[in-house]
């Protein structure tokens, strides 16, 4: 829903899918592929959701999915409130393995504190949906 009223078009992947969603602003020729992952820790190089991100690229090449940019939305401490969790969401070797890749990691909260800010009409959601499209390593 959050990923819908930023203005773009989310399709659910089935089950297995080494990708949860597919996401494209139909205005900006932006595509995402996501992957979402829940954890009490941070994101370690062994977590099954890295295994997957990297097939992921393998199975993309020769596609249109090419131009999507992967992106994985990990919901760290979930066990702990948005304030209580700490900054750092994705070990160092994960942030320079996937990023060196050109992969956007970034956490739930960093997620609805962009959708926080569309809504409260500080940034446009076309500017949010352009500077995700462009970045990747940590957000």
């Amino acid at each position: 829903l959050l990923l819908q009223e930023l203005g773009l078009i989310v399709e659910i992947q089935p089950q297995g899918a080494n990708i949860d969603l597919k996401a494209k602003h139909p205005a900006q020729n932006a595509g995402f592929a996501i992957e979402v992952t829940g954890t009490k820790g941070t994101i370690q190089k062994e977590s099954v959701k890295i295994a997957q991100a990297w097939q992921y690229l393998s199975d993309r090449i020769g596609t249109s999915e090419e131009q999507y940019n992967l992106m994985i939305v990990a919901n760290t401490e979930y066990h702990l409130t948005p304030n209580q969790r700490k900054a750092e969401a994705f070990s160092q070797n994960v942030a320079k393995l996937l990023g060196d890749k050109g992969i956007l990691l970034i956490t739930t909260v960093q997620l609805y504190n962009l959708w926080r800010s569309v809504h409260e009409g500080e940034v446009k959601a076309e500017d949010v949906i352009l500077e995700l499209h462009k970045k990747s390593g940590l957000y």
